[in-house]
């Protein structure tokens, strides 16, 4: 994803890769014909149940992040936040395996916390991604990862 800021002709751009942003109001379960996404009520983490996916990519469409991807199997795909790791405890491997570690998990309120003070702002969307740019430097983000946008 492409990330524009300011004005001509101070203007910044910045390529950012993305997993899924687990929304507070994800554009993609309202539009699922088949009801094959849900939000989680424990976590927020927003979920694929392929097995009930026809692969009519609706959800693609309307996600302003472009995140759900049509896969080989015929069905839709993305990030689940790792959710086999997060029950027994461990972190998403895009945390653990960051070089930088610029990836952090955690709730909204203790990740909003860590962040202030620093060059931090809440990614925008009406879908109100669960997610924060921070650490701006000269065409780098740092991202940080929100586990409960309920």
């Amino acid at each position: 994803m492409d990330v524009w800021d300011g004005q001509f002709p101070e203007v910044t751009n910045r390529t950012v890769s993305f997993s899924c942003m687990h929304c507070a109001k994800p554009a993609c379960v309202v539009v699922c014909p088949e009801q094959a996404l849900s939000k989680r009520g424990e976590d927020g983490i927003v979920v694929i149940d392929q097995k009930k996916c026809v692969g009519c990519r609706s959800c693609a469409k309307v996600c302003p992040f472009q995140i759900p991807q049509y896969g080989r199997a015929g069905v839709m795909q993305k990030c689940n936040l790792c959710m086999g790791r997060l029950s027994d405890g461990k972190l998403p491997i895009c945390v653990i395996t960051c070089p930088g570690e610029a990836l952090k998990y955690g709730t909204i309120e203790d990740l909003s916390e860590m962040s202030s003070g620093k060059s931090a702002e809440k990614l925008s969307s009406p879908t109100e991604p669960s997610f924060f740019l921070s650490g701006r430097m000269t065409g780098t983000i740092f991202l940080t990862l929100l586990s409960s946008n309920k």
